[in-house]
């Protein structure tokens, strides 16, 4: 938990596309995810996913990630 509702996964020996791939199977993109299961609440969630490159910092790679919610949440309300 880096701060109120936010939370952060760090994920070794990840490939890129598998890093994309969580990231879509957690919003729900795919068939199969917690939307299809009839609730009696609804809960939105924006995630955003960022691969670390080469020669950068984690705090620089979460803040790519935490750039990359904040693009899907804005995304979300409008939806």
């Amino acid at each position: 938990r880096i701060g109120g509702d936010e939370f952060v996964m760090l994920i070794r020996d990840c490939t890129e596309e598998k890093v994309q791939e969580l990231v879509s199977t957690m919003r729900g993109d795919e068939k199969g995810n917690l939307s299809d299961v009839t609730a009696e609440f609804y809960c939105r969630l924006a995630i955003g996913g960022a691969f670390r490159k080469t020669g950068e910092t984690l705090e620089e790679t979460i803040k790519r990630a935490d750039d990359e919610m904040y693009k899907n949440k804005h995304s979300v309300r409008k939806a």
